[in-house]
């Protein structure tokens, strides 16, 4: 079986997912009520930039659209790809989700997690305590090790997708 990456690209991988790890864990780290979400957007693009990375949201482009926000943040019902403001402040019992995108030595990473401003309802905490939540988590994130590690694509999933999707300014 012929290696779909080299030792070295797989190696890229695992720091660029990294990177985005680590840039996750201190975006998380500063979510409290009074933060407003362009500020954590903010952080984000700073300690992307101090690892030697970039985001691979900013400027991101579809025909005429481009994506103004370095990372992207929804709060509560906000669909995901949420673009930081200046006026969306966190407040008690909001859930927010962030995702970490980074282009590193050529390859992408990409982190993305939900949590809880205290107090959080039950109903919100249910959400957050999902398997599916728990997993994507920094915390237990991992790239696989080997290439024999890495699943092969499911069959329900195309390879060549033709739905190119669109963001939406929140």
């Amino acid at each position: 079986m012929k290696p779909v990456r080299t030792v070295e690209a797989i190696q890229a991988i695992r720091e660029a997912c990294q990177v985005a790890a680590s840039v996750l864990a201190h975006m998380v780290d500063a979510v409290e009520v009074g933060v407003n979400t362009y500020d954590l957007d903010q952080l984000g693009r700073k300690l992307i930039a101090e690892h030697g990375a970039e985001s691979a949201c900013f400027n991101y482009r579809h025909q005429s659209n481009v994506f103004p926000a370095y990372t992207c943040i929804s709060v509560n019902e906000e669909i995901v790809h949420g673009i930081g403001r200046l006026q969306r402040v966190i407040a008690p019992g909001d859930l927010v989700s962030l995702d970490v995108v980074v282009r590193y030595r050529g390859m992408i990473g990409d982190n993305a997690t939900t949590v809880g401003v205290a107090p959080v309802s039950k109903a919100n905490q249910a959400l957050l305590d999902t398997p599916a939540n728990r997993s994507i988590t920094p915390s237990v994130m991992r790239v696989p090790e080997t290439v024999s590690e890495i699943s092969p694509m499911p069959s329900n999933v195309s390879s060549s997708p033709t739905n190119t999707g669109l963001f939406a300014i929140l």
